[in-house]
């Protein structure tokens, strides 16, 4: 959905219809991922998901989340960003994105089989393709040069529309 409110910033988000295929709502809250570390997200994995994840304004040099990836979290598709960068690596696609000073980042991630759609704060988006194997299907955090602090981070799975 686009949208253009008074600011003039163009707004532009996920229909609101994929509400209605939502299933088994998982949901955490108050999350540390410690510098150069990677935090699995047990019990929120699969391969048509809706993830929502909310990061208190990120200090650390490099943080994001893998999707499909191994039991370990790792070697999966990668959605990351940087303190003070001005993209939002989604896998190979690398669109013009930049928080604002002290702004959380609000990134609400689509995984259906082997695509993925991402948004970013309601002011960027992205799909990408991703060849998968179907045992990985786990989600983690990473975060690089410093804590990153995770404010809340739900998962549904996704019934199909059919």
């Amino acid at each position: 959905e686009l949208s253009l409110p008074e600011d003039g910033n163009l707004r532009i988000k996920p229909l609101r219809e994929l509400k209605n295929l939502r299933s088994t709502e998982k949901s955490m809250q108050n999350l540390t991922v410690k510098s150069d570390s990677t935090y699995l997200l047990k019990g929120m994995s699969g391969d048509t998901m809706e993830l929502e994840i909310v990061i208190e304004a990120p200090q650390a040099d490099e943080f994001g989340i893998n999707v499909l990836a191994d039991k370990d979290g790792n070697n999966g598709f990668t959605i990351s960003s940087a303190k003070g960068s001005k993209t939002l690596n989604v896998g190979y696609i690398n669109p013009p994105f930049e928080l604002k000073q002290g702004e959380d980042l609000t990134l609400r991630i689509f995984v259906d089989k082997n695509l993925i759609e991402v948004f970013a704060n309601d002011r960027q988006a992205a799909v990408a393709w991703h060849d998968y194997k179907p045992k990985d299907l786990q989600v983690s955090l990473f975060s690089k040069g410093g804590d990153l602090k995770v404010k809340r981070v739900s998962a549904w799975q996704m019934k199909s529309c059919y």
